[in-house]
């Protein structure tokens, strides 16, 4: 296990498998790696951590292909998520029986451009982001993790202002308190949603997890 999921692990569940890893590591043992372009390199690494990911489960998988929608298709009786910004690959992967659905999501702190905030910041959460470039990434991460674990199971398009979440900085966590009608989760589920966020060095790492239990406590 590297540093970063370490880190992750003060955070994250642990009933999560987390596997993470950058492009420019030696000894990644992918076919060819060296001559694919960069996006192709990112699409492997990303597929190469998720097959990581589920053999420290026991499960085992050749190949996971993609949905038409581009999202991993996972063995039966697991659920997960794969993200990468600029060479850095990370996925998520769990069993069915612990959580209904996983959303990872990684991102860069500087890439973030202020005219992008009016696009990704509801009304309710304009008070808590402001300006701020590193909380306007933050919140991207958060709705991209969100839509991530939502649409495996209702498969519902969602925009950036279709919902909204209120923050806790320090404690690294988030709060879903708004959908629109988009969405069928009701209201008496937002809580259900754990929604927890990690930052280190230049990146943001976000987990946005359904536990599969039936009182849905986290």
């Amino acid at each position: 296990m590297n540093k970063i999921c370490k880190q992750l692990y003060t955070n994250f569940p642990s009933k999560i498998s987390l596997v993470c890893h950058s492009v420019n590591e030696e000894m990644l043992q992918i076919p060819n790696f060296k001559e694919k372009s960069p996006r192709e390199q990112e699409h492997s690494l990303g597929r190469y951590c998720a097959q990581q990911a589920l053999e420290a489960i026991n499960f085992h998988c050749n190949v996971i292909q993609s949905s038409s929608h581009g999202f991993p298709i996972w063995p039966d009786g697991i659920v997960g998520s794969i993200s990468h910004s600029k060479g850095l690959c990370l996925s998520a992967v769990a069993k069915s029986t612990d959580f209904q659905a996983i959303g990872i999501d990684v991102e860069q702190f500087n890439r973030m451009k202020e005219r992008s905030i009016e696009r990704i910041v509801h009304p309710k959460e304009k008070g808590q982001i402001g300006n701020d470039l590193t909380k306007a990434t933050l919140l991207f991460s958060i709705k991209e993790a969100f839509y991530k674990a939502q649409y495996p199971i209702f498969k519902t398009s969602l925009n950036f202002k279709d919902l909204a979440f209120e923050y806790d900085f320090t404690a690294q966590k988030a709060q879903l308190i708004w959908l629109s009608d988009k969405s069928p989760i009701a209201k008496l589920d937002y809580s259900s949603w754990a929604i927890s966020f990690e930052t280190i060095k230049n990146n943001c790492f976000t987990l946005c997890s359904k536990n599969n239990k039936s009182d849905n406590s986290n």
